[in-house]
């Protein structure tokens, strides 16, 4: 079967150079060495995908649809891409090539980018939130630290200019990455807010996962 790259258009808006830079920085594997190739279960987390413009057997989808659970309990923010994909990489390869994919019309807005940022967040959480990803340490983690972050500023105020280092931290590391230049200068001017969002969306997710009855998967 085969999972588009989602490359985003040549000459994208504002918010889509920044989209642009986390999606190569998130992929580096892939959008590193841009070529022809496949993962399986011991990489999943390493490639990008999407069922937007997955081509496989209708029977295969079917089943992994059958056999979706959303942690969040929340049919309008579930990640079913990320765990029916998964299901489906148990048993066979997925495969990627520069020549396949779709073109990402992203937000225009502000008040558009953010509200996707948030909902992104909850969606992160419930695809990524299950032991043994990739991102599963970043995503627990996320809530706490955001919490603990908040009340040290409240208590100390002057902590908050050590907030500055993650613009810088993001640009070293987008360039480190080989993201453009232009793209990684957008993802340094927005990961703050971002980052704060994201969290808020994050934490949407653990409220309604708890709710749903905070069950865990492990994936196979």
């Amino acid at each position: 079967m085969t999972s588009p790259s989602w490359p985003v258009r040549t000459s994208p808006p504002f918010f889509g150079r920044f989209w642009r830079a986390v999606t190569e920085i998130a992929w580096f594997r892939y959008y590193g060495d841009r070529r022809e190739t496949s993962f399986g279960l011991e990489d999943f987390d390493h490639y990008p995908k999407g069922t937007g413009c997955l081509l496989l057997r209708t029977e295969l989808m079917r089943g992994a649809m059958a056999e979706f659970r959303s942690r969040v309990g929340d049919d309008r923010l579930v990640n079913d891409d990320t765990a029916v994909m998964r299901r489906i990489a148990e048993d066979h390869r997925i495969w990627l090539a520069p020549t396949f994919g779709c073109t990402y019309e992203p937000r225009t807005t502000a008040k558009g980018f953010f509200k996707q940022v948030f909902y992104r967040g909850t969606t992160f959480y419930d695809g990524f939130s299950v032991p043994g990803t990739r991102f599963t340490a970043l995503v627990r983690a996320f809530p706490l630290a955001t919490i603990a972050g908040v009340l040290v500023a409240l208590r100390w105020p002057r902590t908050l200019l050590a907030s500055a280092l993650l613009p810088v931290a993001s640009l070293a590391f987008a360039l480190r990455r080989k993201v453009d230049a232009g793209d990684a200068l957008l993802l340094s001017a927005l990961s703050l807010p971002f980052a704060a969002v994201s969290s808020l969306g994050i934490c949407r997710g653990v409220i309604k996962h708890r709710l749903n009855g905070g069950q865990e998967e492990t994936p196979k």
